[in-house]
């Protein structure tokens, strides 16, 4: 396994959201996630350590580079323990998750980003059981499930807390407007914790 000789060298990919669907979970995220831990936006994270080469090899990949936006339903408010998530259903984003690790090799990743992927976006976390509790039952009062897109792919530099933008991937075909809230659904299948 290739070895990081610090947080200079490591990377975060993450799937960049639709404005619309990105502002929504923005807004959750700072409203219930504790401010003095809340150093990101709302992020669907793909892979948590990536060192420069794998960065090189997402980069150039003509797979990636011609891939179209990805459909994504956000269909409930789901408790993570000491936080709450957002349920992301998605079975071509996985997919393409799968694909990344065969493109990577399993072998050169950590067992975390060897999983397979549960999509989710995390909008609260690092609280307790009960504030996590009360704040499941205050989302679930008020959501609306949705239909947002993927548009493209971002990586990360980490930090050590924070992360700075390093570059990004976009994906060749988007066709939500930007300006356009994603409509509601019906869920065509129940909803429970992310897969």
């Amino acid at each position: 396994m290739t070895r990081y000789s610090g947080p200079a060298d490591t990377f975060v990919v993450t799937l960049r959201m639709d404005p619309a669907s990105a502002s929504r979970l923005d807004t959750l995220r700072e409203r219930f996630f504790p401010a003095e831990r809340n150093f990101l936006k709302a992020h669907l994270t793909l892979f948590h350590t990536f060192n420069p080469q794998q960065c090189e090899q997402l980069l150039t990949d003509r797979v990636v580079r011609d891939w179209s936006a990805v459909r994504l339903e956000f269909r409930a408010p789901v408790s993570i323990g000491r936080g709450v998530a957002i349920n992301v259903n998605s079975d071509e984003l996985i997919a393409r998750h799968a694909r990344l690790i065969q493109l990577i090799g399993s072998e050169e990743l950590t067992p975390q980003d060897r999983r397979r992927l549960r999509p989710h976006v995390t909008v609260q976390n690092k609280v307790t059981p009960n504030v996590a509790a009360a704040t499941l039952l205050e989302i679930q009062s008020t959501f609306v499930p949705w239909i947002g897109q993927g548009v493209g792919l971002d990586l990360w530099r980490y930090l050590g807390g924070p992360w700075a933008p390093h570059q990004h991937i976009p994906f060749s075909t988007i066709s939500l407007a930007d300006s356009a809230l994603p409509p509601a659904f019906e869920p065509s299948e129940p909803v429970g914790r992310p897969r």
